[in-house]
C-alpha cells in the first residue's frame, strides 16, 4: 500500500534548544490508523502539530514530513496552511472550542461541501442531510448551535466536518476524552466509520482502548523518544517494554497500579531525561 505520510528522524526543540522530542520516525499508509500514546508531556501532541503546522514559533523542528511527496517542514506557513480542511484535517480535543458557535452545526457541514468541494447549494444541503442522519444526528440537533448539543453529539458533529472534507488525513486529538462510556462507544464507530471513507488517521490519545479496538500502528512514547511501535493489537497484547506494560497495568479495568517511580527513574537515567 502507498504511503501518505512519513516521519523521519523528527526532533523538536525549544527556544533553549533543549530536544522536547528526539529523533521519531514512523510512516502512516493510505487507509489506516496510526495511534500515538503515552503520558501527558512525551510529545504526542507536539508530533501532530508538526505535521499540522500547528507548533508555537518557540519551537523548531527539525528532519522532514513527507507528505504527498513533499516535505511539511520546508514549505512556507501560508502553503501549510492552504492545506488545513482541504488535505490535513484536524479534529481537537475540544469540540465546542473547534466548531463555530454561532452557526448551526449544519450550515457549517454544508459549507464544507459548497466552499470546499463546489457542489451546488442544492447538493450540499442533500449530502448534509444524509451524513448526519448516518451518524445518528437529528434533523432538529444539527440546525441547533454547538452550545446546545450534549459532549457526545458536538464530538459526531465534528467528525461530520472530517467526514465531509476531502482531506486524506485526519489528526485526531484525544477524541475520546471527558466522554462517558456510551458517548466514547459511539466516538468508537465514528472513527471506524472515518476508515471506512478511506481517511488516513493519525490520533493522540491517553485510551489504550481505542487501539486496541481499532487496531493500525502504535507508537508509544515517553521523554520526547519512541518507546516501541507495531501493530496496535500484538504490541498491546504482548508489550516488549516495561514502560508499556506499566501504561496497560495503570488501565482502570487493571487495578490502576501506577508506574513503578523506580522504572521511570530508570529510563530517564538511561536516555539522559
Amino acid at each position: 500500500m502507498k504511503t501518505l505520510l512519513a516521519i523521519n528522524d523528527l526532533s523538536i526543540f525549544d527556544e533553549a534548544g533543549l530536544p522536547l522530542v528526539r529523533d521519531i520516525s514512523f510512516s502512516i499508509v493510505e487507509g489506516s490508523a496510526l495511534f500515538l500514546v503515552g503520558e501527558t508531556g512525551c510529545g504526542k501532541t507536539l508530533i501532530s502539530q508538526a505535521v499540522a503546522g500547528t507548533l508555537p514559533p518557540r519551537l523548531t523542528p527539525r528532519g522532514s514530513i513527507p507528505f504527498r511527496g513533499r516535505d511539511l517542514l520546508k514549505m512556507p506557513q501560508k502553503e501549510r496552511e492552504a492545506l488545513w480542511g482541504r488535505d490535513i484535517f484536524l479534529l481537537p480535543q475540544e469540540p465546542f472550542s473547534a466548531l463555530n458557535p454561532v452557526l448551526s452545526v449544519h450550515r457549517q457541514v454544508r459549507e464544507i461541501f459548497s466552499r470546499v468541494r463546489g457542489e451546488k447549494k442544492s447538493t450540499s444541503r442533500e449530502k448534509t442531510h444524509r451524513l448526519f442522519a448516518s451518524l445518528g444526528i437529528s434533523r432538529e440537533a444539527s440546525f441547533e448551535e454547538p452550545r446546545k448539543l450534549s459532549g457526545g453529539m458536538a464530538q459526531r458533529a465534528l467528525l461530520a466536518t472530517a467526514l465531509a472534507s476531502p482531506a486524506p488525513l485526519v489528526l485526531l486529538d484525544e477524541p475520546t476524552k471527558g466522554l462517558d462510556s456510551s458517548s466514547k462507544e459511539s466516538i468508537l464507530l465514528l472513527i471506524k466509520s472515518l476508515l471506512e471513507n478511506r481517511k488516513t488517521l493519525l490520533c493522540i490519545t491517553h485510551d489504550l482502548s481505542i487501539p486496541l479496538e481499532i487496531g493500525g500502528d502504535t507508537g508509544v512514547l515517553f521523554g520526547g523518544l519512541l518507546v516501541e511501535f507495531g501493530k496496535s493489537r500484538e504490541l498491546l497484547s504482548h508489550p516488549s517494554s516495561p514502560y508499556t506494560r506499566g501504561l496497560l497495568n495503570a488501565l482502570p479495568e487493571r487495578g490502576l497500579h501506577p508506574i513503578p517511580e523506580e522504572l521511570i527513574q530508570h529510563m530517564e537515567r538511561a536516555w539522559n531525561l
